[in-house]
Order: structure tokens, then sequence, then C-alpha cells
């Protein structure tokens, strides 16, 4: 089965970075990631993946506290420590780093932050990326 589209599209960046589809993993995936990544994909599994994504951004906000005179904004490196901890939850590898922050460069609305929203996209983005390279 094919991964569906994206919802969106390349955010801020115009039309997202340029990278190869699923070099966003550091290994390549197994067929059970892959299954799982396409699952993640489907229309009804949008808002499971949308409120875990809401739970880490918030856990790492309330960590790492939001970027100056930018409230409800990330870093990258924060960012990236809540995708990390958003596809553990659902059994898969850790992202390329490289990969993810030219992810999150291509989706910041303001540069050097992530917006909630912003990180969604970007999660998304990361998944559908590996999902239609199958892994």
């Amino acid at each position: 089965a094919e991964a569906p589209p994206a919802e969106g599209g390349g955010g801020g960046g115009g039309g997202g970075p340029r990278l190869p589809p699923g070099r966003v993993f550091g290994r390549r995936l197994t067929d059970k990631e892959v299954r799982q990544i396409h699952e993640l994909l489907l229309p009804m599994s949008h808002k499971e993946v949308r409120e875990r994504t809401a739970h880490e951004f918030d856990r790492v906000l309330s960590s790492y506290g939001f970027l100056p005179k930018q409230p409800g904004r990330l870093g990258y490196a924060a960012a990236l420590e809540a995708i990390r901890q958003v596809v553990f939850l659902y059994g898969l590898p850790a992202p390329d780093s490289g990969a993810a922050v030219r992810l999150l460069e291509a989706q910041a609305g303001l540069p050097g932050s992530i917006s909630l929203e912003e990180l969604h996209e970007t999660l998304r983005d990361l998944l559908f990326r590996a999902g239609i390279a199958g892994g």
C-alpha cells in the first residue's frame, strides 16, 4: 500500500528541502517500521499523532522554556528532542539529525524557532518521506 500524501506543504521553505526520500532515519527501516509509518500517515491516525506531538512539544517547552521574545516557540535542539521522542513512542528509530534539522528549517515561520503546528508538519513530512521510500 502506498503512503497517503502529506497534508500541507513545504511550510516556510518554499516547497521543502531537497532531500532524497527515505533519508530521514539513521538506518534502513524494517518492514514493520515502514508499515507503522504508513499507519501513522492514515487520516484515522492524524488526531493521535497531533496529540502526541502536542504533548511532547509541551513537555520539551516546560524543560527548555520558550525562546527569548518568542513565546510558544522552541529552538531547533528542543524541537529535535520532541521529534525523537514522538518517533520513539511509535517504535521507530531516531531520525537523522541533519535531515530533521533541514525539515525543521523548511517549516519554520521564524528562522531558528518552531511552533507546535510547524513541529507537527515537520513530523508528518519526515514520516511521509520515509514512508514513500519504504525505509
